[in-house]
């Protein structure tokens, strides 16, 4: 009895015991996968799931989306791509004048960037505004220039920047040279008022302007050769 339990114990110190064989490949696969270490919380900039080979996280800039994880564009419904939208205006697009009249009232919006001068005549002829008067105009105006009559001419200045438009008026005679005679008031940054005969202009951001048509009073221009001045002519 003593001899049997005597092998039976050699018997289970062998199998508990591995073999050489067997204790070679578990060094093999020990070494092959190392142990795995508590480390510290992974970095913004180094989300989850954005490891690459050998455990070497990818560098993702943290101001992509949430978790600098970056999200798949999706298509529209039905598998079409987003496309721009056909009707609405280019961003530094002009628009053209627009006027209306009723009975002997012109009403005029001009856009940004468009001349004032002109507009204001392609307004006059498209209403048929023959002999009239400009009776008011507000906005802003860029690039203008504006003079005073001096007794050798006018003596004119020019500004580029914008200015408010205090005040526009003026009258029209279109079978003359010069078809307008205009008077502005602009209003500077400093709150200064500044103003003249008026030249040229465009306008700035938007303009609103009203004219007045004459029907029984036909005017013209004549050249006073004591003034020098092309002087309105009442017929």
């Amino acid at each position: 009895m003593a001899a049997a339990a005597a092998r039976r114990q050699r018997v289970v110190a062998r199998v508990d015991r591995p073999s050489v064989g067997v204790r070679e490949r578990l060094v093999r696969v020990l070494r092959l996968h190392p142990p795995i270490r508590p480390g510290g919380t992974v970095p913004a900039e180094r989300p989850r799931g954005l490891r690459g080979r050998h455990r070497v996280h990818r560098r993702v800039r943290p101001a992509a989306r949430v978790h600098g994880v970056q999200q798949r564009e999706r298509p529209r419904e039905g598998g079409r791509t987003p496309t721009a939208d056909q009707n609405r205006s280019a961003p530094h697009e002009v628009m053209r004048t627009q006027s209306r009249r009723e009975s002997n009232t012109v009403l005029l919006k001009l856009s940004d960037g468009e001349d004032l001068v002109s507009s204001v005549e392609a307004a006059a002829t498209q209403h048929d505004v023959v002999s009239g008067s400009v009776l008011w105009g507000i906005g802003m105006v860029q690039d203008f220039e504006i003079g005073f009559f001096a007794p050798k001419g006018y003596e004119k200045a020019a500004f580029r920047d914008r200015h408010e438009l205090l005040a526009l008026h003026g009258s029209i005679a279109m079978r003359a040279d010069p078809k307008l005679h205009l008077h502005i008031a602009v209003g500077r940054r400093d709150h200064a008022v500044l103003g003249g005969h008026l030249f040229h202009a465009r306008a700035a951001v938007v303009n609103e302007i009203q004219l007045a048509r004459f029907d029984t009073i036909p005017m013209t221009r004549v050249l006073n050769e004591t003034t020098g001045m092309r002087e309105l002519v009442l017929e």
